[in-house]
């Protein structure tokens, strides 16, 4: 059972591996936004991370992310953004 175990470990991680190694396409895995929006720095691309506090989702995506995050490159920057619904203790 233990050898199971860590054989479905191992394929989970391998599969992990290929599909960050994939090319991405635009318009197929991301949308292309155009003309690009203005930011303060126009030298830096900026990821902007919709979320909302009473999303099970998103608590559990933050992990990866902020391990994402960490790893950018210098030109990329991360915002993220609570979306409160209208309830200001969101906010």
């Amino acid at each position: 059972m233990m050898r199971l175990r860590w054989l479905f470990v191992g394929a989970l991680a391998c599969a992990a591996l290929a599909a960050a190694a994939q090319d991405l396409n635009p318009g197929t895995d991301y949308g292309v936004v155009s003309p690009p929006q203005s930011t303060d720095d126009p030298s830096k691309i900026v990821v902007i991370e919709f979320f909302s506090y009473g999303c099970p989702h998103c608590n559990a995506f933050n992990p990866t992310l902020t391990l994402w995050e960490n790893k950018l490159p210098k030109d990329v920057r991360l915002e993220r953004e609570a979306v409160i619904f209208g309830r200001q203790p969101w906010q």
